[in-house]
């Protein structure tokens, strides 16, 4: 479907840059697309990775807790996990190729309520696996949101190229045509009357000679 514009001259010129444009933007959203989609795929690897890591040391975490449940009291655990000061995390954002990235971090880790003194080992070193285990859980947030962040740009970036590769780029080249071929009837038709208007005034001169 063809823009409803006038078919002159300058119409013509001014769709013909806007062609011009669009290509060029065409192209750069493609260009872009494609750095997106092998960012994307980078992160998720590094995902995959850092997520069977954090699922390693949950595993062993939880284990070491169990062990240390086992050889406690009932009450005498539950106070053991009582937190003293809570962790705290700063969250910034960075703009890395025009996508609004998190960067998440710990600036406090959480503190325990119980001292090292009469609790059994294997409770110390569950409190130590957790605490040691909080960073990469903050780590595994921060990458699974830019997974988010990249994939919702790519989604815009694909509409975009889309809509230059089958609605914008073919309307104006259909436009571009139409124009041309009306410029060229035009021009058809203006030779014909010049051609008419000249035989007329030829054959009235070849009249007013003979009279």
């Amino acid at each position: 479907m063809r823009l409803a514009v006038k078919p002159t001259r300058m119409e013509l010129l001014g769709l013909r840059k806007r062609l011009k444009l669009a290509r060029r933007g065409h192209e750069l959203l493609k260009q872009r697309r494609d750095e997106l989609m092998r960012r994307f795929l980078g992160v998720i690897k590094d995902s995959k990775v850092h997520r069977e890591k954090v699922e390693k040391l949950l595993d062993a975490s939880y284990k070491t807790a169990a062990a240390a449940r086992a050889s406690m009291e009932e009450g005498e655990f539950g106070n053991s996990l009582i937190i003293e000061k809570s962790s705290f995390v700063d969250i910034t954002v960075k703009n890395v190729g025009g996508i609004w990235l998190p960067r998440i971090s710990l600036s406090e880790p959480p503190k325990p309520a119980y001292g090292l003194a009469g609790t059994p080992g294997r409770l110390d070193a569950a409190v130590s696996g957790m605490r040691s285990l909080l960073p990469e859980l903050i780590k595994l947030a921060e990458i699974e949101h830019t997974i988010r962040a990249l994939a919702s740009e790519i989604a815009l970036t694909r509409r975009r190229v889309n809509a230059l590769e089958h609605i914008m780029i073919p309307r104006l080249e259909e436009t571009i045509r139409y124009i041309e071929m009306k410029m060229d009837e035009n021009e058809r038709a203006e030779f014909s009357v010049r051609m008419k208007i000249k035989e007329i005034v030829e054959k009235s001169a070849g009249r007013s000679i003979q009279f």
